[in-house]
């Protein structure tokens, strides 16, 4: 995809179909999953619960290690095979899509995986795919398409789909300029 084709898709795409995971993750070597907000008083909140149960199926049944974001986790049962990604490497530096990709690329390659499925909030999934593809990934998509919004999360542009898009836009644009898909 060049780079006229990777703007009009910033804009245009909104809907990543799932795989069928029956059909595709005999192939998926970890689960990387990116949290969506966090609930108030430091609770995982309803996105992240919702994320967090999906995990734990998709562990259960596949037996695939997990790679997620803290809110996720702690919305888990503790669990072997299952790292954590709770802070930035840059001390005080807000933890972001970008660097818990990269945390998560860099497990994926100490282990030598190279096919993971994105588990995140259906209107954030094209951009995690997108990132993790450019580390060069191969991506199965999970069926995320019943997590909610948080109209509770701590932060305001993961309560409704209306805040999100407009932050998910510029945000996309500048990841798309920092080259990072």
């Amino acid at each position: 995809m060049n780079f006229i084709q990777k703007l009009w898709a910033c804009l245009s795409v909104w809907k990543v179909a799932p795989d069928r995971l029956y059909l595709s993750f005999k192939d998926v070597q970890a689960v990387l999953g990116q949290s969506f907000g966090q609930g108030k008083n430091s609770t995982p909140g309803k996105s992240n619960e919702a994320l967090a149960l999906l995990a734990g199926e998709i562990s259960q049944r596949f037996q695939t290690p997990l790679i997620l974001q803290w809110e996720i986790k702690d919305g888990l049962k503790p669990m072997r095979n299952c790292w954590v990604i709770e802070n930035h490497e840059k001390q005080d530096t807000y933890l972001d899509t970008y660097e818990v990709i990269r945390q998560s690329v860099k497990i994926c390659k100490d282990n030598k995986w190279t096919t993971v499925a994105i588990l995140a909030h259906p209107d954030h999934v094209w951009r995690v795919k997108m990132v993790v593809e450019k580390f060069g990934l191969k991506t199965v998509i999970v069926d995320t398409s019943d997590i909610p919004y948080d109209p509770e999360s701590t932060q305001k542009w993961t309560r409704s789909k209306k805040q999100f898009v407009i932050r998910e836009v510029a945000m996309r644009f500048y990841f798309l300029l920092r080259g990072w898909i």
